[in-house]
């Protein structure tokens, strides 16, 4: 594709965000992770910014990166965050019988 990248969500339809191909120029494969905002782009086609054998992660933002970027409970005394019920360490996230 030489006019970028675009993300779609499907329900409801609407653009959820783009990068132009002055960012990551002709691409030849995009792959998400998920549902979430980190995106492996390999380039190709006619003008690519990346080579083939290379992938560019790239962050559309809005999202943590990782786990490890997730507010701990209680939140951060700077931040004015209440506590986060979602977050419960490594072993919540293999046990959705667990109340959150």
């Amino acid at each position: 594709m030489d006019s970028g990248v675009r993300i779609f969500n499907v329900e409801p339809l609407m653009e959820k965000g783009h990068l132009d191909a002055e960012q990551v120029g002709s691409v030849g494969l995009v792959e998400m992770l998920h549902r979430s905002n980190l995106l492996a782009i390999v380039g190709g086609g006619s003008h690519p910014k990346f080579p083939d054998a290379s992938g560019a992660p790239q962050n559309l933002g809005g999202f943590p990166n990782s786990l490890t970027d997730l507010p701990k409970p209680g939140g951060h005394p700077e931040s004015g965050l209440s506590p986060t019920p979602f977050w419960r360490g490594p072993r919540y996230w293999g046990s959705p019988s667990e109340p959150p």
